[in-house]
């Protein structure tokens, strides 16, 4: 079925379906406004587990409109001029490895006719889209859908992703470079906004955060600094499936969190003795979510001693081990 053909089943809208997206986009250069953000969510929720192709998926307006509780008719002159500039819109992505970045289309087609939105993900997306088994982010679409500011949904996608330790700490350039707030060639921006970290705080980090708070995401912002200036921001907040009772590590996962947890120790190089340890330590030596808190505060100390591929492991045993403190 060709992409223009009227045709097209227009898909139905559930608020309740779960967005997954990789880590990479979560973290990456988003040029898109808000508008241009829901529909882009929107068109995600339609992906099912499983896919292996993109289908070219058609949205209702007036559907959307009721997702978004708006009253009025504007949002479809809104739609009609934010859906064809999808077409030029990308994401840049920095690699793990080295310092490579790479750029790519969301979108590979874009229509509005009638109220209707006609759209399709652009094939370079499949690799943080379909079938993702680990490194993603995952919320409800209606939760994504209530904020007001780009700010403060690029922020709940950010902080979501570190759903497992309920914090996150970010260095002030990576807040900025993920705000896309730093200007580049790319972004077109003639310089940089909020180039003062008081004017980032003020203006962006403390009306997205109290904007989370209204929307029921409690969160607290933390300063971190080195000396008197301000270096990062922690961002802290209750994770409900974590005050549950702690679990131990399944090596046959039965379920979505069991298997996440085994995945984040595998990712650190540890052998199944190694983790058997560690899940151990869990509801003795640490809560699920102090188990989460420690990995992560591990990642970071390895990356800024640099530890090699092939000492990560036993760097990260013996830091279980050894009770190892790091605080962020």
């Amino acid at each position: 079925m060709n992409f223009l053909d009227e045709e097209i089943p227009a898909k139905k809208i559930r608020p309740n379906a779960i967005l997954k997206q990789d880590n990479r986009i979560v973290n990456g250069r988003w040029k898109m406004n808000l508008n241009q953000s829901r529909i882009f969510l929107t068109a995600m929720s339609m992906i099912e587990d499983g896919d292996k192709e993109f289908e070219a998926y058609r949205i209702k307006g007036s559907d959307l409109k009721k997702l978004l509780d708006l009253k009025g008719n504007s949002i479809y002159e809104q739609l009609r001029k934010d859906v064809p500039k999808l077409m030029t819109t990308y994401v840049s992505i920095e690699h793990e490895k080295g310092n490579d970045k790479e750029w790519f289309s969301l979108v590979s087609s874009a229509r509005y006719k009638n109220g209707d939105l006609f759209l399709k993900f652009d094939n370079s997306m499949k690799p943080y889209l379909l079938n993702l088994k680990s490194k993603f982010t995952q919320c409800k679409l209606d939760d994504a859908m209530k904020f007001k500011s780009m700010y403060s949904l690029r922020l709940f996608l950010m902080l979501k992703q570190f759903d497992s330790t309920g914090w996150r700490h970010m260095p002030v350039d990576e807040l900025r470079d993920s705000l896309n707030l730093n200007a580049t060639k790319e972004n077109h921006l003639k310089k940089d906004m909020y180039k003062m970290v008081n004017d980032l705080k003020k203006r962006v980090l403390l009306p997205a955060v109290a904007e989370l708070n209204k929307t029921g995401f409690k969160v607290e912002l933390q300063e971190l600094k080195e000396g008197r200036k301000i270096t990062a921001f922690k961002f802290t907040w209750a994770n409900a499936s974590l005050l549950q009772k702690p679990q131990k590590v399944q090596f046959n996962p039965k379920d979505e969190s069991s298997e996440r947890l085994l995945n984040n120790l595998k990712d650190l190089k540890l052998s199944d003795p190694q983790i058997k340890y560690i899940g151990s330590m869990i509801g003795t030596t640490y809560t699920l979510q102090e188990l989460y808190q420690f990995l992560y505060g591990l990642r970071l100390n390895m990356k800024d001693k640099k530890v090699s591929p092939d000492k990560v492991g036993g760097y990260v045993y013996a830091a279980f081990k050894n009770r190892y403190k790091f605080t962020f």
